[in-house]
This record gives C-alpha cells, structure tokens and sequence, in this order.
C-alpha cells in the first residue's frame, strides 16, 4: 500500500465483514460521481486536469462542449442499462505469526518513499 501518513492510525478496528463481497449490478448512478475524467480528455488529446481543464483558454470551450456530450451518452448507457457493474473484494485476517511494524523506505526508481502497513485486529 503506497501512502502518505498524516498522523498516528491508532483507531484501527476489526471490519465488519470478513472474507469476499460481491457487488452485482451495482448502481451506475451512484458510480458517476467517482469518474476522473481527466483520462478521458487526454485521449481526446485535451490534456489537462478536470476540471480545471475548463478553465483553459485554448482548450476549455472544446472540453466543455465533449463533456456535454459525453454526459448525454453516460445518461444513454444507465437508462437503457448498457452496461453493469460488478465487482468483487476481500479482507481477510492477517495469519502471519510475527508482528511486522510500520515500514517504510525510499524507492529510488520512482522517487518517493512507500509506506507499509499491517492492519490487525
């Protein structure tokens, strides 16, 4: 798990579900919000970060005008159910029988540190 810390993680509690999770047909509607769109408009080779990509003198109007698009064919997809949403996830108890502390070291190649982390409970 690469992260950044930002203080002590002392409130680290069991979960309440244990082993695998699967979403079936979850909600588009509630997945929308999450999209980054910035990949998006890099393939249409408007670079730029959303959504300060409207902002952009040169490229704003152009990005305005695809994202409008692309709305109306995101609305197309969920209403006429294009396409489902499934997915699947797992947590599981740590069996190791050692305690491993916070480690963290500097990787060179990618020029920042990463931080690992054991979570028990």
């Amino acid at each position: 798990m690469l992260i950044e810390p930002t203080g002590k993680m002392n409130n680290i509690s069991k979960p309440d579900n244990i082993g695998i999770k699967i979403f079936k047909e979850y909600s588009l509607e509630e997945l929308v919000d999450y999209i980054d769109w910035t990949f998006f408009f890099r393939e249409w080779r408007l670079n730029g970060k959303f959504p300060a990509i409207f902002n952009d003198a040169a490229k704003g109007e152009e990005a305005a005008k695809l994202f409008d698009e692309a709305q109306e064919m995101l609305k197309l997809i969920i209403d006429e159910k294009w396409l489902a949403a499934n997915g699947t996830v797992g947590i599981f108890p740590d069996h190791l029988l050692i305690d491993k502390p916070l480690e963290k070291k500097y990787n060179e190649r990618m020029d920042r540190s990463e931080v690992t982390i054991d979570f028990r409970y």
